[in-house]
């Protein structure tokens, strides 16, 4: 076997010698569409996924490709392309042939198939290992990165929301600011060794204000951070702004997640990455302070800290105790003479009310992530633990299904986890405990039964008073919290030009919940089906179905009962790239929502894309009919680079955009967008303060990019 590689390599290195230095093939690492790259991967929408982090983690791999002689698995499988037995088979083949030499030997790789290198051509490349490392001291090395860019946004609705009304509105409530969205970003990086970046923000009706006070600097949102990496001995150092990975999210999820979708398998495992700097425009989900981890032997230890205001609501008077429920609460520490009753995270700071929110509690964060990683990649295993302190108590106001929320100023929490490769079986599992008592576990497994079938599972179990602030491991809820369930996903190619991919979730809720005064559960399974015609022409065909049992809407009745709501989604999709030019995607979805009495709803999507050397359009028209917002369809839309784009497609309206992205040099890029919907069922779009009184909503983006 060593022989035959050995051959393979150097006749490699012989055919290519006339065209290729180490590390240069003769073919240019493809341009990636990443807009058409998470449709196609997350073909089911769903507004509970963070899709701006995912967009934001991809488009971080693709600017900054992996090296594939200096690859780690972890980010290799937050690729979501690689099924188990293709990485088990690349790093086998690396261990038995050496470091590679030309990316053409991903062809060498057993169940390495053309569609496989296609997609994952635009994230990696191959290199000597630290050949993009800059040389020179710190400013040296910052001056001369080829990976420095910056981004400037503009975007604003141009009819009238509500809160820009001022003679109609209280003070308190009007928005303060313009009416338009300003986004601002710079970023330099050396790949594995520095990143250096600052995002600014401004939301519509936000004021630029210089308020140390009220810590605003002119931006109303601020994120910096400085990450160096393989510094000796020090795999990660960071200051500023970051998130951390670890195990399978139950306490350390740092955003980049995605739940259940049209990618059935290697989404339900979490890659476990360590420390990774924060640049999203997002203002809650991330740690502000410093981390770093250092590496010895198979060892790994992260300690991190952080500090800073959270928005919040803080009541100042004494707790009746006759206004809450006769229970005993954990924490609740009598009748405090302040506490906070909520923390709100959309980051918001339009008017007084919300401005009077702001930094109105501090959160301290300590933690460490202690790793272990056997020398034959079969075992990881690690410890985290997380204290968390606010600076007053957190005592929301008592509902029936509530009881068991967090409440109190601190919370510490402790897990384990581990994955164990064995065959082609990856075997995954984390446990945690939080300062409550409460118990989060989720454990599973993804393999690879054939070259054609691939098959996951995955069983989690989240007690009503286990608290986790930065987890999102795998689960049916927005929250680790009140759930067990199981899931079973499986991907098979029957054929070459042929994919099923099918799952099923069964998941119980054994505490009360929003809507459901008593246990509750429910299910959910999906099909795919997805037909390669030819190298132009893609083709599927989705159907999900989701039951969930829900309080009865029956005013008259004495006590509420749980009674099935049924919700059916169907979609057909076909690609079709007609030239290099042009290329044309035609999607229809519908679904219906049965819950003591029946809805339904449907959308027909056209999008036309035109693509020259220096100029790109896209556009895209819509036609929706729906009931009722229960029937909202998702859709996807092309937006400006760094911003995504997901709607709820609602009522009877017409949808139409155009997106233009025209590229004046290698440096300078510009884009502009103009998106509208019209509905034909009413007159007023949106509520409370963000009602626009017309039936037609509009929106431009305008961004420039110059890279230096």
């Amino acid at each position: 076997m060593i022989k035959k590689l050995l051959f393979f390599k150097i006749s490699l290195i012989f055919f290519f010698s006339s065209t290729i230095a180490w590390g240069q093939d003769n073919i240019e690492r493809p341009e990636l569409d990443l807009d058409e790259f998470i449709q196609n991967l997350f073909s089911t929408q769903s507004e509970d996924i963070n899709y701006e982090d995912v967009y934001e983690t991809l488009f971080q791999f693709y600017r900054n490709p992996i090296n594939l002689n200096e690859a780690e698995e972890e980010d290799l499988r937050a690729l979501y392309i690689l099924t188990e037995l293709q990485l088990n088979n690349l790093f086998d083949y690396k261990k038995l042939s050496g470091n590679f030499v030309s990316i053409y030997e991903l062809q060498a790789i057993e169940g390495f198939d053309e569609e496989t290198i296609n997609k994952l051509l635009p994230f990696v490349v191959v290199e000597p290992i630290d050949a993009r490392k800059s040389k020179g001291n710190l400013l040296q090395r910052l001056a001369k990165a080829k990976r420095q860019y910056f981004f400037l946004r503009y975007d604003q609705t141009l009819e009238k929301r509500r809160g820009f009304n001022e003679l109609d509105l209280d003070d308190s409530v009007k928005y303060l600011g313009g009416r338009g969205k300003t986004y601002l970003r710079f970023r330099n990086q050396q790949v594995n060794d520095f990143s250096i970046g600052v995002t600014l923000e401004n939301d519509y009706g936000e004021p630029y204000e210089w308020n140390p006070d009220n810590n605003q600097y002119g931006a109303d949102f601020i994120s910096y951070h400085a990450t160096f990496y393989n510094q000796g001995n020090f795999k990660t150092i960071t200051v500023g702004d970051y998130q951390v990975q670890a195990g399978q999210g139950l306490l350390l999820s740092a955003g980049f997640q995605v739940g259940k979708g049209a990618e059935t398998v290697a989404t339900t495992r979490r890659a476990s990455r360590g420390v990774r700097p924060y640049t999203s425009a997002l203002e809650a989900g991330y740690f502000k302070g410093a981390a770093f981890t250092y590496e010895y032997k198979n060892f790994e230890v992260t300690p991190f800290f952080s500090y800073q205001k959270l928005d919040g609501n803080v009541i100042e008077e004494v707790v009746d105790p006759s206004d809450t429920l006769d229970i005993d609460i954990p924490g609740r520490g009598g009748n405090p003479d302040s506490f906070l009753s909520a923390i709100y995270d959309n980051g918001f700071h339009r008017s007084l009310r919300e401005i009077n929110r702001k930094d109105q509690v501090s959160e301290t964060v300590f933690g460490a992530h202690l790793k272990y990683k056997s020398e034959d990649r079969r075992l990881k295993a690690g410890i985290v633990a997380l204290q968390t302190y606010y600076g007053i108590d957190f005592n929301r106001k008592i509902s029936q299904y509530n009881q068991f929320d967090f409440r109190g100023s601190s919370n510490l929490a402790v897990s384990g986890h581990a994955t164990y490769r064995w065959k082609n079986f990856d075997f995954f599992g984390e446990v945690a405990r939080s300062e409550s008592g409460g118990i989060g576990a989720v454990a599973g497994f993804v393999s690879s039964l054939t070259s054609y079938v691939d098959l996951a599972m995955v069983y989690r179990n989240y007690a009503k008073n286990f608290h986790s602030f930065y987890g999102n491991a795998f689960g049916e809820g927005t929250r680790n919290i009140n759930e067990k369930g199981i899931y079973w996903g499986i991907k098979i190619r029957p054929l070459s030009k042929w994919t099923i991919a099918a799952y099923y979730d069964y998941y119980e809720f054994p505490w009360l919940r929003f809507r459901a005064y008593s246990p509750s559960k429910g299910h959910e399974a999906l099909i795919r089906v997805t037909y390669d015609l030819s190298r132009t022409v893609k083709i599927y065909a989705q159907y999900r179905q989701e039951s969930k049992e829900l309080n009865s809407r029956d005013e008259d009745s004495a006590l509420r009962y749980l009674t099935d709501s049924n919700k059916k989604n169907y979609l057909f999709n076909i690609d079709f790239r007609a030239t290099e030019v042009i290329s044309l995607r035609t999607r229809f979805q519908s679904s219906s929502f049965d819950f003591e009495g029946f809805t339904n709803g449907y959308a027909l999507i056209q999008d036309i894309n035109l693509n020259f050397e220096k100029f790109r359009l896209s556009s895209r028209f819509a036609f929706i009919d729906t009931d009722d917002f229960n029937n909202r369809q998702y859709a996807f839309e092309r937006n400006v680079l760094y911003a995504f784009s997901l709607p709820a497609y609602y009522g009877r309206s017409f949808r139409n955009l155009y997106l233009i992205q025209y590229d004046f040099n290698r440096d300078l890029t510009l884009w502009a967008r103009y998106a509208y919907t019209l509905f034909r069922d009413r007159d007023e779009i949106g509520s409370g303060y963000d009602l626009i009184d017309s039936s037609k909503k509009s929106d431009v983006t305008i961004q420039l990019r110059y890279k230096f």
